[in-house]
């Protein structure tokens, strides 16, 4: 700890132009014996932060509303993939003829607008019958990552070069062997309807959704609510009488994305489930000096401050008027326009349970900012005022070394979030994280 005693040598006149700025995100107490006491404001820079890598082995995947389909590599960190599983509606049973004719069966997609990897490349969507029920296990209440049920016949593919910022809407035909034995299912399942939905998982367990591309480089996300099979018929009177059937995903419950990582390195490989120690976490001095953030495959970055303990003496004499995380992404794993502009922070332990979200004093969430440099896009950085969490820490009789939080996309965990990035570690020489102290010292006595 360098320099813990550096002083800006300001009495209580001068610091009160700190205090307007300090009272403006959390609170400050400021007693008649401290205002009338001999008070210096002192800044301390060199709490540095141990960041590390954890990875949960599990991630829930059901009813998140998005579908996950393909793969994009990162260098040094291996090839990320993503398959999406779902039970369909039952069509509408009634059949007005045994004349109808079947015309086609379509599928429609909708691009959520989130990628990763390349999208200059053409992309191939492929559609799979399952050959099992998707169910739950016992005592089982979501699907997880790493759930996945056996798929057969591929019953429909479509290539194309995706533009996923337009947000557009896809719409392509599939197998006419599926489609003309789905119509035959309805002529004869109309004869009985009891049970029709229990009835239609029997025939069609479900669909399993993958995505390629040239050299496992593009991963995209669809909407799986606007997801849709549409069964097109006729039937000739005097005009065709044309008739539509939409299938949907029946219950976001059952819809759920399976993803797991190849061509893992050997730092990140400790990490994986057959080979993960208990509470495992990689510090930033064996991964390049950075931790890795990707929830949607299950890896987090935590961040704990050691060095805290060192500084509980000083809660005697002072109280820590302002503590600043100043965190910096690395530079070569992120497009400056596509960084995130804020993130959150949960409490996390020696045995990576979360805890509770980041609050101030005022009762309100912990946000990071980011602060752009455009000039020089390596000194851009995310603020994070954690100044009652701090504080609340040093009140306490006994710190923990591995208690800290962990950084979060959303006000929770969102496995839907394949974003990635780098943070710069705490054995970076320049744009090193780093959490800043700004405190009162002052003497009762007036020594």
């Amino acid at each position: 700890m360098n320099n813990i005693r550096r002083r800006f040598g300001v009495f209580i006149v001068s610091a009160l132009a700190l205090l307007v700025y300090a009272c403006s995100n959390d609170d400050f107490r400021m007693s008649s014996t401290f205002i009338n006491s001999h008070t210096s404001v002192q800044y301390t820079d060199s709490v540095t932060p141990v960041f590390s890598t954890f990875k949960l082995d599990s991630v829930i995947t059901s009813n998140q509303g998005i579908i996950w389909a393909g793969a994009f590599k990162k260098d040094g960190m291996g090839t990320f993939h993503s398959e999406s599983y779902f039970r369909l509606s039952e069509p509408s049973l009634y059949s007005w003829s045994k004349t109808e004719k079947y015309d086609s069966i379509t599928v429609r997609l909708y691009h959520t607008g989130d990628y990763e990897g390349d999208t200059v490349q053409s992309a191939t969507i492929t559609f799979q019958r399952l050959t099992s029920k998707i169910v739950k296990a016992d005592g089982q209440t979501y699907f997880y990552n790493n759930d996945n049920f056996p798929a057969g016949d591929t019953i429909g593919t479509y290539t194309y070069i995706p533009h996923p910022h337009s947000k557009a809407t896809r719409s392509f035909r599939i197998s006419d062997d599926f489609g003309q034995e789905l119509l035959e299912y309805i002529h004869t399942a109309s004869v009985n309807t009891d049970n029709s939905a229990d009835q239609f998982r029997e025939y069609l367990y479900g669909l399993k959704m993958t995505l390629t591309s040239q050299d496992s480089a593009l991963m995209l996300a669809y909407d799986a609510d606007s997801l849709s099979l549409r069964l097109h018929t006729h039937i000739n009177y005097a005009e065709p009488y044309r008739i539509t059937r939409t299938l949907t995903i029946s219950d976001a419950g059952y819809q759920f994305n399976n993803t797991w990582n190849s061509d893992v390195p050997e730092a990140l490989a400790v990490l994986d489930e057959e080979n993960v120690g208990v509470n495992r976490r990689i510090p930033s001095t064996e991964t390049d000096n950075t931790s890795l953030m990707m929830e949607g495959a299950g890896y987090y970055t935590a961040i704990s401050f050691p060095s805290l303990g060192y500084l509980l003496p000083y809660t005697n004499y002072g109280h820590f008027m302002r503590a600043v995380l100043m965190i910096y992404p690395n530079i070569d794993s992120y497009q400056i326009h596509r960084l995130p502009s804020t993130f959150y922070l949960t409490e996390i332990n020696r045995q990576n349970a979360l805890g509770n979200p980041l609050y101030t004093s005022n009762s309100t969430l912990v946000a990071a900012t980011l602060v752009r440099n455009v000039d020089d896009e390596e000194e851009t950085y995310y603020y994070v005022d954690v100044t009652y969490y701090i504080n609340t820490l040093l009140s306490q009789e006994y710190l923990d070394e591995k208690d800290g939080v962990v950084i979060t996309w959303g006000t929770s965990m969102d496995p839907t979030n394949f974003y990635y990035l780098l943070f710069n570690g705490q054995g970076k020489s320049r744009f090193k994280s780093k959490l800043l102290l700004y405190y009162y010292d002052y003497d009762k006595e007036g020594n």
